[in-house]
């Protein structure tokens, strides 16, 4: 992540994670729920445009299983190294991850 402006290199990895992380807190439930309908293959190459992934998922664009446990396990290495707000930030979207994915199984 390349920073911008007046923030620095910290800054910018904060707002970009800190945006990821409501992101999940607020849609997991529903973003999983597409993640299970997953329609990938079968995007028409605007569509693998718009959903494309960044330079740290390599798997198909779109809402799959594949990249939503990439973005568990990649907030779960992250927020030991962001900042003390967005890893409480991180933290919560973990947890409503976590919570999704038990509330599909019943538990």
């Amino acid at each position: 992540m390349k920073a911008r402006g007046a923030c620095s290199q910290a800054e910018a990895v904060d707002n970009i994670v800190g945006v990821a992380s409501e992101w999940l807190t607020h849609a997991g439930p529903a973003i999983l729920k597409q993640c299970l309908v997953d329609k990938s293959e079968e995007l028409d190459p605007d569509a693998r445009r718009s959903f494309a992934a960044g330079v740290y998922f390599l798997g198909y664009p779109g809402f799959n299983l594949e990249r939503w446990g990439f973005w568990k396990r990649r907030l779960r290495e992250l927020r030991p190294v962001v900042g003390e707000g967005v890893a409480m930030s991180v933290a919560r979207a973990i947890e409503t991850m976590v919570a999704a994915e038990k509330a599909l199984v019943g538990n």
